[in-house]
């Protein structure tokens, strides 16, 4: 195997994007985590299923609040 077929196998492997994508088609199979309980307030930022699959995400990575920002920014680009 040569060098940039390693390198993407393992780009692939280790990508943040690819392990979020993949939480989040298990979330929507799985059903809506939550509903809104009422119409008042202010709308989500982003939908149910994408607060699941970040969550996962920086439980299973331990992240802290300053390292879920910076990944909300490249995953949500909010």
């Amino acid at each position: 195997m040569r060098f940039w077929q390693r390198y993407d196998t393992r780009h692939k492997l280790g990508n943040i994007k690819n392990l979020y994508y993949f939480i989040l088609a298990k979330a929507r199979k799985l059903g809506k985590p939550f509903d809104r309980k009422s119409r008042r307030g202010r709308p989500y930022a982003i939908n149910p299923y994408e607060y699941v699959a970040i969550f996962i995400i920086s439980t299973l990575l331990d992240l802290s609040l300053r390292d879920n920002e910076f990944l909300s920014d490249l995953l949500f680009g909010k």
